[in-house]
């Protein structure tokens, strides 16, 4: 097999000097589009990061959109809670103003009030007796002091 010398020297391959020349005219629009690619690429990544630092960073970002949501939700839940607690407060004003059973009722309940004719009894219920333990310290704040005499 012949060497590349000697296939340049039959003028089969361009000489070094040759292909150089040559290559410098080919390479210029193409280092110019690779330049060009090269600065694209840049801007893109640039626009990227810059995105994506608007996204997770700065005021406003997915982080902040998340905690809102949570907020949201806890509210929702709060509203419902008060809705309903409102439902009840609506029913037992119509009652009130409608019924005379439940004014009646509220009446005894928080007032203490009798009917006319009726006989309140009330039960005391007695509190249980406490009994000394063996070795507890008795107490001594409802027990008149000693006093030593031998002074």
């Amino acid at each position: 097999m012949a060497t590349a010398p000697a296939i340049r020297a039959k003028g089969l391959l361009p000489t070094l000097n040759e292909d150089n020349k040559d290559n410098r005219n080919n390479d210029a629009p193409r280092r110019a589009a690779m330049k060009a690619r090269l600065v694209i690429g840049a801007i893109l990544a640039a626009l990227l990061l810059l995105m994506q630092y608007r996204l997770w960073i700065v005021e406003d970002s997915l982080p902040d959109a998340w905690a809102l949501q949570k907020k949201v939700s806890a509210q929702k839940a709060e509203n419902e809670q008060l809705d309903r607690r409102n439902d009840d407060l609506s029913a037992e004003v119509r009652d009130l103003k409608q019924g005379h059973d439940a004014i009646e009722a509220r009446a005894r309940k928080e007032l203490g009030m009798v009917k006319s004719g009726e006989t309140f009894y009330q039960i005391i219920r007695p509190r249980p007796i406490v009994q000394e333990q063996p070795g507890a310290q008795p107490d001594t704040d409802n027990q008149p002091e000693k006093t030593d005499a031998s002074h």
